[in-house]
């Protein structure tokens, strides 16, 4: 009877050491997230734009290489505003969308919350992203045109130039979701015909996970 209480404390024992010794799964990401671009965009308003087909919103934004539609959608208010700062500096805040288009084969459509003009009489043009998308990096490319990192969100994926202390948030981050912040810029590559869009990251950090 003493050898069977023995074994059955050993037994005991060596099933609460797995189960306190065993690692605990890593909290899962909330799936209520979801991929999105939202854009901060300074530059030269154009309202009153017209296309072949009528494929175009009326009014588009520019900033050094990068001209967008803008969709002010019902919002008469924010309408007029674009009526009258027509050709001058604002400030577009609202979701990137890329739709594919009949007569061009791509656009790119910002569905703005916001229409204002800056602070300063001279500000500079600059397209300011916040991104939640999908993380890749040790990418390569054809000359070395890459900075080895991209995101994926919705269907746009862009490149990204992280800070040097970003490494260890994309270790964590690649092939997940995670969000970027920084200012998009655009120019075209070298050795092939295509535009390169890069993102220079501000900040890089994963997204809270589900309790």
């Amino acid at each position: 009877m003493d050898a069977f209480k023995n074994i059955t404390c050993a037994l005991l024992l060596a099933i609460s050491f797995v189960v306190c010794a065993s690692p605990k799964l890593a909290p899962a990401q909330d799936k209520r997230i979801r991929p999105v671009i939202l854009v901060t965009f300074t530059g030269r308003l154009n309202h009153g734009v017209l296309a072949v087909g009528g494929e175009t919103t009326g009014t588009e934004i520019s900033a050094d290489k990068i001209t967008w539609e803008l969709d002010f959608r019902s919002n008469k208010k924010v309408r007029a505003l674009a009526n009258q700062w027509n050709r001058q500096t604002v400030i577009a805040t609202g979701k990137l969308e890329r739709r594919k288009g009949l007569e061009v084969s791509e656009r790119w459509i910002v569905l703005v919350d916001k229409l204002e003009k800056p602070k300063k009489p001279k500000a500079p043009h600059t397209v300011h992203v916040d991104v939640i998308g999908k993380f890749r990096t040790g990418i390569f490319a054809v000359g070395g045109e890459t900075t080895g990192t991209e995101i994926l969100s919705t269907n746009i994926k862009w490149e990204v130039k992280p800070g040097k202390d970003h490494g260890n948030a994309l270790r964590i981050l690649n092939g997940k979701l995670g969000r970027l912040q920084g200012t998009l810029t655009r120019k075209k590559a070298v050795e092939l015909d295509r535009d390169r869009w890069i993102v220079e990251a501000k900040k890089i950090f994963p997204l809270p996970t589900r309790r």
